[in-house]
């Protein structure tokens, strides 16, 4: 991690994705808050300090000063899977909390990501509300849908909003274009080896293989419950063990023929180092993360937007190496051969 240049604060931090992107820039975080109990644990014993919990209960005079606000907010209230009911959501209203972090300690620059469909609910009237809550406290409002797929084999669209304090020069600021790296499922797919201590947990039953048959073959689906794997994956969603959209990776160990994605290669497609940590006193059982990893951003493309930010902080960095050292950190020894060898 390169020297310490900047600070931010990880609002609705999860498991720390944004933290993972910002410190591989040579950010330090200075104050954290989710509200899952197994997130926290999670992120305390990865990144050794410990989350507060609920933001509505955080005191924000508590918070030390910052240069970057970042904030996957909640975006069930945004989702086709919750309704799309926007800030009528019990929980769409937490966005308010930002805007009175902001207000008070008058961040630099505030970086939030959220679902796409954020644009269009409510005929585009949430996406109004939020940028009119940015812009009367007098920031500037940058925002772009951008996919992962072009750095991990995820077809993951997510809508990413920038945001510059008056006297930030700001007006310059253009969102990274993402170079195409064409990777796939393959690519970071574990050998039986490797996942047969929580293979039981990966088999699913033949009732969940046929409820995802009918499904799509009542939604006019002809492509099968399995991925092709030499494609990327589709965007993993916080309920992928449950959701009936949702796909199996083929394999030959099982009369089925399929198992659910080990949450190990769930981290890979979504750009988490292999060396973070998941166990935790709260998880008993491996297919408790997938639900942290699929709310979780992607710190690869935290770290490409990152380097736009800080050229107008006045940070000149290089995009390519701090995204290439996670793209790295983040897959098998063979995958991280295989970028090594396409990028030299």
């Amino acid at each position: 991690m390169a020297d310490s240049t900047f600070t931010f604060i990880d609002l609705f931090c999860g498991i720390g994705g944004f933290r993972i992107g910002l410190e591989a820039l040579g950010g330090t975080c200075v104050f954290s808050c989710d509200s899952n109990k197994l997130c926290r644990e999670i992120y305390k014993k990865n990144f050794h300090d410990a989350p507060k919990g609920d933001i509505r209960n955080v005191d924000i005079t508590g918070i030390p000063d910052f240069d970057i606000l970042t904030a996957g907010f909640p975006c069930q209230p945004f989702t086709k899977l919750g309704g799309q009911t926007g800030f009528s959501h019990k929980r769409g209203s937490i966005f308010e909390y930002i805007i009175e972090i902001a207000k008070a300690k008058r961040p630099k620059v505030l970086f939030l990501e959220n679902v796409p469909s954020l644009l269009n609910t409510n005929k585009g009237e949430c996406f109004k509300r939020v940028k009119e809550a940015i812009m009367a406290i007098g920031y500037s409002v940058h925002f772009e849908v951008i996919n992962g797929k072009y750095l991990l084999p995820q077809n993951r669209n997510r809508l990413y909003i920038v945001c510059f304090q008056p006297g930030i020069i700001g007006a310059s600021f253009e969102f990274p274009i993402l170079p195409e790296l064409k990777r796939s499922v393959r690519d970071i797919m574990m050998a039986h080896e490797e996942i047969a201590d929580d293979y039981q947990f990966l088999i699913p039953t033949e009732n969940q293989v046929q409820r995802r048959v009918d499904f799509r073959k009542q939604a006019g689906k002809k492509d099968g419950v399995t991925l092709n794997i030499d494609v990327p994956s589709p965007a993993i969603v916080s309920s992928y063990r449950k959701e009936r959209t949702q796909k199996f990776v083929p394999c030959e160990r099982n009369e089925l023929g399929v198992r659910y994605l080990h949450y190990r290669e769930v981290a890979r497609l979504q750009g988490i180092p292999e060396d973070f940590q998941f166990f935790c006193k709260f998880a008993k059982r491996p297919d408790m993360f997938y639900k942290c990893l699929g709310n979780c951003v992607m710190p690869p493309v935290i770290a490409a937007i990152g380097c736009h930010i800080l050229k107008e902080l006045g940070l000149e960095m290089n995009l390519e190496k701090p995204v290439m050292s996670l793209l790295v950190k983040a897959t098998s020894k063979k995958d991280a051969a295989k970028l090594h060898f396409e990028r030299n």
